[in-house]
């Protein structure tokens, strides 16, 4: 593996043929280009390499900024990073800024880790961890002396140490910190969707006759009729009501946890959280609880047979009186609550 200053070496040679370039050059055709670029680009970030940043951003006479959006293919599956969601927005941002009035001002840009010398830019602004945006503004130059890094300072990078925005960011946190902190005018934000499109109204008419012609169909089919089915269903919406299935949803609570020795935990020991598979583990309790009394009191009087009607009863008895033991136990241990009878 290369050394840092192996990566240092590289990259400033690469710096140093961008500062042979003409002024003239960096200062028209440089701006045509960039512009060029994100004219091609599908959504407003041009995709850079090492040697477009020692190009363009630290061109001689420039008066443009250029944002760059460090990137990896071994975080893009990092459920905590949502780096996926947060490129999306930043996109959005982009956007905003090249339809503004100061879209010759500033042009964001994205990096990828994995990238042909792509290394040498993290290095130089020390991006150890992801997310990493920052700012190359006109006024930046290389580092001089012995220094290799660049030193940013923290109003122009944007990371979960310097940012004070709930995260993962959105496009206005983005428009603000590279916009309005800086004095660069942007155009309203506009997020794709299907509602501003001039079909919709119709879109929505013809699905809503559809449905309704669907809906009437179905619902005159013998098995729609048919009582099982609406049986079923309603002990379906008891149990996952019973569950706090919505409650799982809105608090996004997963269906498990592991303990500090690494065992599968499913119940949680609070009165104010459970766990998925906590939840529905006490719904199919309270389902069989349910149904045992219901069998007991409507179908068991039912059975001609009277040895027969005499054990599903003792044993539908037996079955809610278990289940109705257990939930109780279960919830005494996660409130902490005695029960006491006068029995």
């Amino acid at each position: 593996m290369q050394s840092v200053h192996t990566h240092i070496i590289l990259l400033a040679g690469l710096l140093c043929n961008a500062f042979l370039v003409p002024a003239s050059y960096a200062a028209s055709e440089a701006l045509a280009d960039l512009k060029s670029l994100r004219a091609a680009s599908k959504d407003g970030v041009i995709r850079f390499s090492t040697e477009l940043v020692a190009k363009y951003g630290f061109a001689p006479s420039r008066d443009y900024s250029l944002v760059i959006f460090l990137d990896a293919n071994q975080v893009a599956t990092n459920p905590q990073l949502k780096m996926a969601a947060l490129r999306k927005e930043y996109a959005v941002a982009a956007k905003a800024f090249a339809s503004g009035p100061d879209a010759d001002k500033i042009f964001f840009v994205d990096l990828l880790y994995e990238d042909e010398h792509s290394v040498e830019i993290f290095h130089l602004v020390q991006a150890n961890t992801l997310p990493f945006v920052f700012r190359i503004a006109p006024e930046t130059s290389l580092p001089k002396g012995k220094s290799k890094t660049l030193e940013l300072a923290r109003s122009e990078k944007l990371t979960l140490e310097t940012s004070s925005f709930k995260y993962p960011w959105q496009a206005e946190d983005f428009v603000h910190f590279f916009g309005d902190k800086k004095n660069i005018a942007y155009a309203p934000i506009e997020r794709p969707s299907l509602t501003k499109n001039p079909l919709f109204p119709v879109f929505v008419l013809v699905a809503a006759i559809l449905l309704a012609f669907v809906g009437w169909k179905l619902y005159w089919t013998p098995i729609v009729q048919h009582p099982t089915i609406w049986a079923i269903g309603a002990l379906a919406v008891f149990w996952f009501s019973v569950s706090g299935g919505m409650f799982n949803i809105i608090r996004g609570m997963p269906m498990f946890i592991y303990d500090k020795s690494g065992k599968m935990q499913l119940f949680i020991n609070s009165r104010q959280a459970q766990l998925g598979a906590e939840g529905f583990i006490m719904g199919t309790g309270y389902l069989i609880f349910s149904g045992a009394i219901a069998l007991l009191t409507f179908a068991v009087p039912k059975v001609r047979n009277d040895g027969l009607r005499r054990i599903l009863a003792y044993g539908l008895a037996i079955l809610s009186a278990y289940a109705a033991v257990q939930l109780l136990q279960t919830y005494q241990w996660k409130s902490g609550y005695q029960f006491v009878s006068y029995l």
